[in-house]
């Protein structure tokens, strides 16, 4: 989870929520829980979902923000690995 909105999507996330909404399930890019933004979010699901990147390094971070969430905002997280939904694309091609 990010402090700041990034300033475009990434491919991962316009996949996943491309296939959320094909599958029933509208959904926010880059919502904001204050002071974190979640990659999707569905509101009917009260779910928050993660896309980690190789870039990604920090799982005690990751775990105490998804419980802060999770804690004020009543909002479960969800993690994929980006390679995850590398793979499922190519599943799908």
């Amino acid at each position: 989870m990010r402090d700041s909105p990034p300033t475009r999507f990434t491919k991962s996330q316009l996949l996943l929520s491309s296939w959320l909404r094909a599958s029933g399930f509208s959904n926010s890019l880059e919502k904001e829980f204050t002071p974190y933004f979640v990659d999707i979010y569905i509101d009917e699901l009260n779910l928050g979902i993660e896309i980690d990147s190789r870039f990604h390094i920090s799982k005690k971070r990751d775990e105490e923000s998804d419980a802060r969430i999770k804690q004020f905002h009543n909002i479960s997280i969800l993690r994929f690995d980006n390679k995850e939904i590398n793979e499922e694309n190519k599943q799908r091609i």
